[in-house]
Order: C-alpha cells, then structure tokens, then sequence
C-alpha cells in the first residue's frame, strides 16, 4: 500500500508499506511444523521540501524486516507435491535493515550544487541445521552487523549551452562484523555447507 501528497505549503510526503507471510514448502515432521515459513515487512517514508525556487530537500527513511524458517534437508512427500524435514531444531533466522537518505540540490544561478548522503545499516541472524535427521545440537549460527556511510557531492553547469560540466566528490565507509558458531559434537549424519568441513575448519 502507498499514499502521498502535500502536508503543507511546499512540502510533500509519501508512504509506502508492504507485508507478505508465507507457510513454504517444508513440513518438519519430526517437530510438527512448518520448516521455512517467512514473514517480511517493509515501508518507505519519504519528504520533500522546496522552501524557494532555487532550493530543494528530500529524505527518504525506509526499514526492512524478515523473519524465515531454514532450509532443512528434506525427502519427498509422496501426493503432497511438498517436502519433509527431520531435524529435532528450528531456530528463526532473520534479516533487519534501516537506511536513510537526503537529497539536498542548490540552484547558484550559473550552476547547481548537490549533496547526496546516504547511511544503511544490516544485521542478520542465521541458523541452519547440520542433520538430516532427528539428532540435536548439530548447527551454524552466524551473526552479521553492517553499516555503510556514503557522501556524494556535486557542481554542475553548462557555458554558453553548448558545454556541460561536472566536478564532484565521494566518500564511501563500510564497516561488517560476522561471527560464526558450529556445532556438530553430537552429529550422527550431518551434511556440511563447501565453506568449511567436519573439522570446523573455515575454508573462505
């Protein structure tokens, strides 16, 4: 859903929203439930403001949430066109981002500044279950935190409306955090992911 239009002189507003959920395809029997269920919602906020002929702003803050089931290991489920985990564990795993941008752009007469900043930041949790079967205990539980940092800025012009011309600069940051926990002491038939193998050794 999404609405938008003036809130008062010269300044405009926008919203959008959006919600989806589904039960996925696997069934974890062993559990009862369902295995990759998802749920994500997500919305835009966005202003705009033009206070003079020569002077204008936007900020856009938008959010993203998701919340999943893994993907198990799983074997056909004859005539139920789905498929059926066995793992004894279900922990959720979930995405969650938040940004913000301003726009800001100058009109100097002969020519026009712009400012562009923009700053997003991501943490993700993901569990994922070693074992085909009934066993506990066998897993991967990795925790990612990110956050991007970013300045554009711009002078543009034109002489005699025959040369156009363009001089800028940009500053970009990125900062990542990721920690990783494996665990597969009581693992009886575990299946390993090529980034690392029954040791525990990392391999990227």
């Amino acid at each position: 859903a999404s609405m938008s239009g003036p809130i008062a002189d010269d300044v405009f507003a926008g919203l959008a929203l959006r919600y989806e959920s589904s039960d996925g395809f696997l069934r974890n029997t062993t559990l009862g439930q369902d295995a990759d269920n998802t749920q994500k919602i997500s919305g835009r906020v966005t202003l705009r403001a033009t206070p003079t002929a020569d002077f204008e702003a936007i900020l856009r803050l938008e959010a993203f949430g998701n919340r999943y089931g893994y993907l198990g290991f799983g074997v056909p489920d004859d005539g139920a066109r789905r498929y059926i985990v066995l793992d004894a564990e279900k922990v959720p795993s979930t995405d969650n981002s938040s940004g913000a941008s301003l726009t800001l752009n100058y009109n100097m007469g002969g020519a026009k500044l712009t400012s562009i900043t923009g700053y997003n930041h991501i943490n993700t949790h993901y569990w994922y279950d070693f074992s085909s079967d009934g066993d506990a205990g066998n897993f991967q539980a990795q925790q990612t935190g990110q956050s991007l940092l970013s300045e554009e800025l711009r002078l543009s012009g034109s002489i005699d409306k025959s040369i156009d011309w363009l001089a800028g600069l940009y500053y970009f940051y990125e900062k990542l955090d990721q920690h990783r926990n494996f665990a597969t002491d009581q693992c009886t038939q575990c299946v390993f992911p090529p980034v690392f193998n029954p040791s525990n050794v990392v391999l990227e």
